[in-house]
Order: C-alpha cells, then structure tokens, then sequence
C-alpha cells in the first residue's frame, strides 16, 4: 500500500520534471544538466567555454533557464 504510493507520487515528479525539461531549447537545458542535473564542477567556466560566452551573460541564462523550467513544471501562476 505505501510503496504503491510513493510509486505514484515518484512518477508524478519525474511527468513533472519531463515536463519542465521539454520546454527549454538545447543551450537552456545544457544550462540546467550542468547546473543541477550532473552539477559539474566549475559550471559557469565549461558553459563559458562550450557556448563562447561570458560570465555575466552565462549566469543571466542560467537564472532564466530555471525560471523557463520551473514554469514548466508548475504552470504559469498569475499573482
């Protein structure tokens, strides 16, 4: 009874996350991988050197990378 619920919810999160992943394009999800999926070390510096970008510019797509994310998952929440 338990482990058929937290089945459930385990694939609830993983549609979730699917979900969030499926809306960003290549260089976002590169982004989010680096960061928070196989957290890298040194993220900003490969990204740096992978995509020819600068610091600042990495850290500002990354920061709307997981805002494109979080909106996928959750949906679009009107204040």
């Amino acid at each position: 009874e338990i482990a058929s619920l937290i089945l459930i919810i385990c694939v609830i999160q993983l549609k979730q996350i699917s979900a969030g992943l499926s809306v960003l394009d290549d260089y976002q999800r590169d982004l989010i991988d680096a960061y928070f999926i196989y957290r890298i070390k040194t993220p900003c510096e490969q990204m740096m050197k992978k995509h020819d970008k600068d610091e600042y510019q990495i850290r500002v797509d990354k920061l709307a990378a997981l805002e494109k994310f979080t909106r996928g998952v959750y949906g679009v929440v009107q204040t």
